[in-house]
């Protein structure tokens, strides 16, 4: 058979392979740009081979040879300008990857030898893709491994890619974290659930993957819950400072809102970090004790708060805001409640010396008049304040109240006047309060 017969039984896709073939093989030995021209010429071929491939194994063969040719197209830009071509480099790795790996997945026409090969190129050719992925900048790397991996077939060092991807992505995370972008750092450890499922996914029972996939599920994990625990609690403080700026008073639903982004703070970091726990906490001691003014729900957030900032010892938090804040409450706390005891007591001893008069002004209160009520305690036990006398000109309603200034007990001054002088002026006080509610409403 002559030559030109032979050239003639072979097919369109063969020919255009084995064209391609001869500028691949020239491609060596010479410099970079010749190099990319005759690796160009050879790409050119072998995709109009692979556009007029009549059986599977002239497309398996195709495909590898194209898969081979954008490596070294990739290798050959990376040795000549790695920072001027990444965008080419990005993309010939990619062909690589992709024409490589389909030849792989089509393999089975061929013979063992040949697909064992095979499989070592595109893990070289992967290897080397991530190795380069590894020089970038953070943006370049995170575009390039979701980019590359996706071509890449499943094996365990596709699985180790997507854990050198989530391993980046956790630590933009914290990068985002420290410098306080808690938005920033709550998109990143999102980011990181794919590549760590995939990871799990083709991890073949590898000890080695399934123990670096577990312990980044759980830090990233963590740390999501601490980034939507700074979320919840910024969201809280924003909206509690808009609403006593901007309000004259306390706006109910807004401050229920308020408590639920601290109680979700609070709940979202529980036994992941300590800190961020006794912060929410430290919130919800001045929602309730500061805002709605109830001391004793205040006091136990804030005491919560201060309890898991002692648990964190040797650690201390002296000079730091929320916790001096959290101290700060509880004393006070503690000095009114002993205070409150101790006038308690006081006021006891004082109306129990006084027993006699505290009956005989409860005996008035219900049996006289409010007119005759009021004459009755300025003749029995006149008031001690500079000033203070009946004015019996004035309504009843006005006397009443004008008594009310005379006999309250910011009117009397303990330490002249005594104890018992004091808190009987309050029992006074108190009677005709009683009394003056009867009037209210009335002209």
């Amino acid at each position: 058979m002559t030559t030109s017969a032979a050239k003639t039984s072979k097919s369109s896709s063969v020919q255009q392979r084995e064209r391609g073939n001869a500028f691949y093989k020239s491609a060596t030995n010479i410099g970079p740009v010749i190099r990319l021209m005759r690796l160009d010429n050879a790409l050119m071929c072998y995709r109009n081979a692979l556009s007029c491939a009549a059986t599977e194994d002239e497309e398996v063969s195709v495909m590898k040879n194209i898969g081979m040719t954008s490596w070294k197209l990739a290798g050959t830009y990376l040795e000549s300008a790695p920072m001027k071509e990444a965008k080419n480099i990005r993309k010939y790795f990619k062909e690589a990857l992709k024409y490589l790996s389909l030849a792989y997945v089509n393999r089975f026409c061929k013979i063992l030898p040949w697909s064992l090969k095979l499989r070592g190129f595109w893990e070289n050719c992967l290897k080397e893709a991530t190795e380069w992925l590894a020089t970038l900048d953070t943006k370049e790397r995170v575009a390039g491994f979701s980019e590359l991996l996706g071509y890449a077939p499943d094996c365990c060092l596709k699985a180790n890619g997507y854990i050198q991807y989530s391993t980046l992505l956790f630590h933009e995370g914290l990068t985002a974290w420290q410098d306080g972008e808690y938005k920033e750092c709550y998109r990143y450890m999102k980011e990181c659930y794919f590549p760590i499922q995939e990871a799990e996914r083709l991890s073949s029972q590898d000890l080695y993957i399934e123990t670096e996939v577990n312990v980044l599920r759980e830090d990233v994990n963590t740390h999501m819950c601490i980034a939507e625990t700074i979320m919840a609690r910024v969201s809280g403080d924003a909206l509690l400072s808009k609403d006593l700026n901007e309000q004259e008073t306390i706006n109910s639903d807004t401050i229920w809102t308020v408590i639920d982004f601290y109680k979700q703070a609070a709940m979202l970091c529980r036994d992941k970090d300590l800190e961020q726990e006794a912060i929410a906490y430290s919130r919800l001691g001045r929602v309730f004790g500061k805002v709605l003014i109830l001391p004793s729900r205040g006091k136990d957030y804030y005491k919560k708060a201060i309890q898991l900032a002692l648990s964190m010892t040797p650690r201390t938090f002296h000079g730091v805001d929320w916790f001096m804040e959290s101290t700060a409450f509880v004393e006070d706390f503690q000095k009114r409640l002993h205070k409150d005891e101790d006038e308690d007591k006081d006021k006891e001893a004082a109306l129990k010396d006084m027993k006699e008069d505290v009956d005989k002004l409860s005996e008035m209160a219900t049996n006289h008049g409010d007119l005759e009520f009021v004459k009755d305690i300025y003749k029995t036990w006149p008031p001690k304040a500079p000033g203070a006398k009946l004015n019996e000109k004035l309504s009843t309603k006005k006397l009443l109240l004008k008594a009310i200034t005379h006999y309250h007990p910011d009117k009397v001054d303990k330490e002249v006047h005594g104890k018992n002088w004091f808190y009987f002026s309050g029992e006074i006080t108190k009677h005709l309060n009683s009394k003056y509610t009867c009037y209210k409403g009335v002209e």
